[in-house]
């Protein structure tokens, strides 16, 4: 990706790379404080968009929770959800969290802007950690290519078929 392809305007007239990129980027590195996933990168994130400091008193739940809802209640848009490959709810994350402690399964679709969530309705429960989302259906997807995964195939098969689904959603 080129940070055209990353950055976001701001009214200040700078250009900033979107927090979920970011995140998804700063994901492998080697933090000793996993927190630090976040907080590493928020210098470079648009503070007019994200009014959000690294804060050390945070658990790490409570960190991850946080980037999560401000991504998505600030800009509107769901991009950051394609990064939540954690069924199991490892490490306490509620199942709408990217989980940026462990290796992804997959690697995160890139969403067009075209599936923004500006119509969207969000809400988040407190209570329960529960994220509700209520949009609209953009469109569906029938077979795009005969591969899939097993749980033991190598990298390979995982990277043939990513290119599959980025080659179909570059012809969309």
């Amino acid at each position: 990706k080129t940070l055209d392809k990353l950055s976001q305007d701001s009214s200040s007239g700078r250009h900033y790379i979107g927090l979920t990129d970011l995140i998804f980027h700063a994901r492998t590195s080697k933090a000793t404080d996993l927190r630090d996933k976040v907080f590493s990168v928020l210098g470079l994130a648009d503070p007019e968009v994200y009014e959000f400091a690294a804060d050390y008193r945070l658990s790490l739940k409570d960190v991850y929770v946080a980037t999560t809802r401000a991504i998505i209640s600030k800009t509107r848009r769901l991009e950051v959800l394609s990064g939540c490959q954690n069924p199991e709810k490892r490490h306490d994350l509620p199942s709408w969290v990217p989980n940026l402690i462990d290796a992804w399964k997959a690697q995160p679709f890139p969403l067009s802007r075209k599936a923004s969530s500006q119509d969207a309705d969000v809400t988040f429960d407190n209570a329960e950690g529960i994220l509700f989302a209520k949009g609209f259906c953009f469109g569906y997807v029938g077979a795009i290519s005969e591969d899939f995964i097993r749980e033991a195939d190598p990298t390979k098969q995982l990277q043939r078929v990513y290119l599959n689904w980025k080659e179909f959603a570059a012809n969309e």
